[in-house]
């Protein structure tokens, strides 16, 4: 009975230990010391939300001025990987004052996929934007429109705007292998150390 005993504490005194092993390990990772920061500035929301297949790519509007070199909306796939997924107008203050560190960060962190799905009439006023603001279009994110969403006012459910539970513009949400694990409502600058560093947690890079 003795050394059943001596065998069952050793036994948990061990697996104690590790459990504080690994949990010491978690709170000294840079991803989540971070991530911890950025919930704390309010900015940035946690979530669990497996990305549903009725939100397919497929249904969006590819841009027809997509630069060479640049990814195709086809190839897409929040599914594997990070994929950065950016609500925006070019009416949109905020959306147009934060587009520029998007882009740039988007540079910074070539493992991730950025997505950005327009609310606007037509294409004519996000092209114009971009050569305004970017003297040009970017190759290094993906520019599509949700061709059942609207330039403000009520959206439809039909709208990805609807389906991710979007709040207004801009509204970022962050995709790693298939479920959402976070969104930032307004507009950031991309360009803080500590968003810079949250992508690249969470792309693996």
């Amino acid at each position: 009975a003795m050394a059943t005993f001596t065998v069952l504490a050793t036994a948990t005194i061990l697996v104690l230990g590790v459990r504080g092993i690994l949990e010491a390990i978690r709170e000294r990772s840079p991803g989540v010391r971070v991530t911890e920061r950025l919930i704390r500035t309010g900015r940035l929301t946690p979530l669990r939300v497996d990305w549903s297949s009725a939100w397919s790519i497929d249904a969006l509007e590819p841009a027809p001025w997509a630069p060479p070199g640049s990814k195709p909306l086809t190839s897409v796939n929040p599914l594997r990987g990070l994929t950065v997924v950016n609500l925006w107008a070019a009416w949109c203050e905020p959306c147009r004052d934060e587009l520029p560190s998007l882009v740039a960060v988007a540079r910074e962190v070539p493992g991730a996929t950025f997505l950005l799905i327009g609310y606007d009439e037509d294409w004519a006023a996000p092209k114009a934007l971009l050569r305004e603001v970017l003297q040009g279009v970017p190759k290094e994110v993906t520019f599509a429109r949700d061709p059942v969403g609207t330039a403000g006012g009520e959206q439809s459910p039909d709208t990805f705007w609807r389906r991710l539970g979007a709040t207004g513009i801009p509204e970022t949400f962050f995709v790693r292998d298939g479920v959402v694990v976070g969104k930032v409502v307004g507009g950031i600058d991309w360009g803080h150390p500590d968003v810079v560093a949250y992508l690249q947690s969470l792309a693996g890079t």
